[in-house]
């Protein structure tokens, strides 16, 4: 076994060539994250890519022409062959089995400009009505995506009701969820994961909820809410970190006895993130 300074070195997947893209007369090598090699034609790339075809037609130098060295992409070799099915004129357009896989090709197709693969993989998605019973929650995140409202414009009204219904339930479980007065909320916060010092006083939330800090998180949740139904954003991190939630951090317990810092930065984000994943996902 191979060691650096002692250590074992670390191992990949051992490369593979595709099956269907590995003609020898193909002059661009593509290595995907999972180390599958992709052999494609220039041609291809450039009129099916912006990305592609302004990087292949950037000058090179004699060594680099001759080794002619891969590009690495940074998606699956099951995400890449889908992209490449659809911009090679003579293949069968993929199967996109789910949403979340379709996700992830057009996420790739923006990445590399590739407007084809982006209208393909919506006329597929829209066609494939079992979604809306098999996969609502993200067939409406699908539908999100500026350029994928496609999907919702085919639903009856019926079916589009209910799914416009789950997405504002889901926004008003969470908000209903930090709200103190609605006592058989669920989802509910567990309280004294979120305040600092809860066992000091047993009065921590009264009167603080009820203020601009505590309404300023609403507000951005609700906005994080309706951009990403999943609440992507909301599972980041950096969520907490925005200027408009200073004030909550600076909040301090009325209580005439009390007067310390009420709310958990790091506890807020934990019980958000606990609180998605119980909303509801079903109509």
């Amino acid at each position: 076994m191979d060691t650096t300074n002692g250590a074992p070195a670390t191992s990949r997947p051992a490369r593979k060539y595709h099956r269907l893209f590995a003609s020898q007369e193909a002059d661009v090598v593509l290595i995907s994250d999972d180390e599958m090699v992709f052999l494609v034609h220039r041609v291809v790339l450039q009129l099916a890519s912006g990305f592609f075809k302004t990087l292949l037609e950037m000058p090179r130098d004699s060594v680099e022409a001759f080794t002619n060295e891969p590009i690495m992409v940074h998606e699956k070799s099951d995400v890449f062959e889908a992209v490449l099915y659809i911009v090679y004129p003579d293949l069968q357009l993929p199967q996109i089995y789910s949403l979340e896989f379709a996700s992830a090709v057009l996420r790739t197709a923006e990445k590399y400009e590739m407007p084809k693969v982006n209208d393909c993989v919506r006329s597929l998605v829209k066609n494939n009505r079992s979604f809306l019973i098999d996969e609502t929650l993200e067939l409406y995140v699908l539908a999100c995506r500026p350029q994928c409202w496609g999907p919702l414009m085919h639903l009856d009204a019926e079916n589009f009701w209910k799914l416009f219904r789950l997405h504002r339930s889901r926004c008003q479980a969470l908000i209903d969820a930090l709200n103190p007065e609605h006592h058989n909320a669920f989802p509910k916060v567990e309280w004294i994961n979120v305040v600092i010092f809860p066992q000091k006083c047993n009065h921590f939330y009264e009167g603080v909820v009820d203020c601009p800090a505590w309404n300023a998180l609403m507000f951005l949740l609700t906005l994080a809410m309706d951009s990403q139904p999943l609440g992507d954003e909301i599972r980041q991190r950096s969520f907490m970190d925005q200027k408009e939630l200073d004030h909550l951090w600076k909040q301090t317990c009325p209580g005439s006895n009390c007067g310390s810092h009420v709310f958990s930065k790091d506890g807020i984000h934990t019980e958000l993130i606990r609180l998605l994943d119980l909303l509801p996902s079903s109509i």
